[in-house]
């Protein structure tokens, strides 16, 4: 028996449920620290590290082109302050790393769109993560001058805009490359496309879950491939926006270092269909709609063949433009996770240890706000 198809049968443990009546609600509020508390736990968001986090832990993975499947050779591989890049075939290897729970981890390199992903480091594992990134050439680019604007495609910026370097703070004058990049995420592929978690901070500093229906690149560069910071906001076109004729959206942009999405202004849509909104820096930005409503809780195990539980899986629930997930079976093989009300969904599992995964077969009966569906 595969291991595919072994971890698929493990799934059935999870279709036997009983409707369990919710104790207290899904609420969660975000904390000075850097934490959100929900249900009464305290969560940590993610930490900016200057220098790598030493620890007993070991994380693998290999990273790979989305087009092509191949390997990425040079890929910068950032986790816990520790930085390493891929070999000539995509592979990289951090040892004696911290063990964290909640790790954000990013994946950069000249030529693709920086991505994000969510993990939980353990000890005693090979913690193994498969990770694919999407090329420049899925992009659309513009060339301006630094004293024109811009008013083109998806972007408009002021021609009285000043640019500094991102990383110096030295203004900057000259040619100007844009770089826009936009995914559908009522698709499968782009829903799980859009970095990190569906959740973010509000613009009340309260953590919610969100359901999104689009998310974009905006990359500003100089001649020499440096990012650049603007002065004033620059204004985004989203178009071809599906699942949703809402007038105003919420607007958040990825805070990579904290692996949050973080509310940040509206976009208001025109009799075209055509979703307007300013933004105050280049990044990545989704169009999201807080769900209004209590969420839902699925729980269940996973077992192997043998009966017993299996720790260190990734469970993700997916519905049709969102995804919720516990990062890792306890170890009893449990795992709960929240799902968006009154909404089917389907399962998917990661095995950290082994480094393969599998989804399960069908879809799942939709829970309602409120409700705890367990085994």
């Amino acid at each position: 028996m595969n291991k595919y198809t072994t971890l698929t049968k493990l799934f059935i443990i999870g279709l036997i449920a009983t409707l369990i009546t919710a104790c207290g609600g899904s609420s969660s509020s975000y904390n000075a620290n850097g934490s959100y508390t929900a249900d009464g736990e305290e969560i940590i968001l993610g930490s900016t590290y200057e220098t790598c986090q030493y620890g007993s832990a070991t994380h693998e993975g290999h990273v790979v082109d989305s087009k092509t499947n191949k390997g990425i050779n040079n890929v910068e591989v950032s986790v816990s302050g520790c930085t390493v890049e891929t070999d000539s075939k995509g592979f990289y290897k951090l040892s004696n790393i911290k063990s964290v729970k909640r790790a954000p981890i990013t994946f950069n390199k000249d030529g693709y769109y920086k991505n994000s992903e969510i993990i939980a480091i353990e000890e005693e594992t090979n913690n193994h993560l498969a990770y694919s990134l999407d090329p420049y050439a899925s992009w659309s680019k513009s060339t301006f001058s630094s004293n024109e604007g811009l008013e083109k495609d998806n972007i408009r910026i002021s021609d009285t805009t000043v640019y500094t370097n991102k990383e110096t703070g030295e203004k900057y004058k000259g040619k100007i490359n844009t770089y826009w990049y936009q995914k559908d995420t009522n698709s499968a592929k782009g829903r799980d496309a859009l970095p990190g978690n569906y959740q973010g901070i509000d613009s009340n500093g309260i953590i919610v879950n969100f359901v999104s229906y689009t998310f974009a690149v905006v990359e500003l560069k100089d001649k020499d491939n440096n990012p650049l910071n603007i002065s004033a906001p620059m204004t985004i076109q989203l178009k071809n926006v599906s699942g949703t004729t809402d007038q105003v959206i919420p607007l958040w942009y990825y805070d990579y270092d904290r692996a949050v999405w973080v509310e940040k202004g509206m976009a208001q849509r025109d009799e075209e269909g055509i979703y307007h909104g300013q933004i105050s820096h280049a990044g990545t930005w989704s169009l999201s709609k807080p769900v209004e409503s209590e969420m839902g809780i699925y729980q269940g195990r996973i077992v192997n063949e043998n009966d017993q539980p299996m720790t260190n899986v990734r469970i993700k629930a997916k519905g049709k433009n969102w995804v919720t997930q516990d990062l890792s079976t306890d170890e009893n093989g449990a795992f709960s996770v929240y799902v968006v009300p009154n909404e089917k969904f389907s399962l998917s599992a990661y095995d950290y240890n082994e480094g393969y995964g599998a989804n399960f077969p069908v879809m799942l009966s939709a829970i309602q706000s409120g409700d705890v569906v367990a085994e």
